[in-house]
């Protein structure tokens, strides 16, 4: 029994060797780690808690078709894994130029029940990668509003697809604070990039006649994201996260050394955003 364990962990360490080079064949085994690591939700079919969405009545998105939803499913989180790694990469977070950063994002959302199918939250993470990109090319450039409005939108659209995200609306703004030294029409724009997805979204409710029931899930919902009533069998999955975001914090200095000032200022959004 133990040599098939050491042999496991033999397995697997080096089949984590194959992500320490940034090579394109490298970067598709990510589609195959993310297959595999899917598999458990294929049989088991675990599912996650409702969510407070203001667009979507239901968590999980669906096409029809169980293998389609699947496969859709394992191509976003391989899509998300691989956009981390351009983020990483081309804002020289890490020394070392690996697909580390996408592999473990795949590997730390196993671990939730919204890997399974086509679930709210995988849209959320990617729309936030999107505004995070978009922040991160705001950094001493002298024209930003394209990338400022973007962000914006983006962090708004969030705010629609899961309500408790339009309290990182204020986040975002903290963020560009850290980022760049923030001008009145620079904070207009922002402003009206909030709005523009609001907005939108609300006159489609109101053309249904259902405008109280927005107001109700993008406010009411969103503060209702502040109660602790967790069920017993997401328990775990909390504490291993809250575990992660304390051993990010306790490894800060480790992560900033040797690293240039423009590294280290998006290192910490990154912390901010945690």
């Amino acid at each position: 029994m133990n040599g098939k364990l050491v042999n496991l962990v033999y397995q697997s360490i080096r089949m984590l060797s194959f992500f320490r080079k940034n090579y394109m064949s490298n970067s598709l085994l990510m589609l195959v780690y993310a297959t595999i690591l899917h598999i458990p939700s294929m049989i088991y079919s675990v599912r996650a808690d409702e969510i407070p969405s203001v667009l979507f009545e239901k968590s999980y998105l669906t096409s029809g078709y169980i293998w389609l939803d699947h496969l859709l499913t394992i191509f976003l989180i391989f899509i998300e894994a691989a956009y981390i790694n351009r983020l990483v990469i081309r804002n020289r977070i890490m020394q070392e130029i690996n697909l580390f950063p996408g592999v473990f994002y795949i590997l730390i959302l196993s671990f939730t029940p919204a890997n399974g199918l086509l679930h709210v939250l995988l849209l959320v993470n990617g729309v936030a990668l999107f505004s995070l990109d978009a922040l991160f090319k705001t950094h001493k450039v002298i024209q930003t509003k394209n990338d400022l409005f973007n962000g914006g939108i983006w962090t708004s659209v969030n705010s629609v697809l899961y309500s408790p995200y339009l309290l990182f609306i204020g986040f975002y703004w903290l963020a560009i604070r850290m980022m760049r030294r923030y001008k009145s029409r620079e904070q207009l724009q922002m402003v009206l990039a909030y709005l523009s997805p609001l907005f939108v979204v609300a006159v489609w409710f109101f053309w249904q006649d259902r405008l109280d029931i927005y107001f109700s899930r993008l406010f009411g919902e969103t503060f209702g994201f502040f109660s602790f009533d967790i069920d017993a069998s997401d328990r775990n999955v909390v504490l291993f996260f809250i575990a992660l975001i304390i051993g990010s914090f306790l490894s800060y200095n480790t992560i900033i050394r040797s690293k240039n000032i423009q590294a280290v200022i998006k290192i910490n959004v990154l912390m901010w955003f945690l």
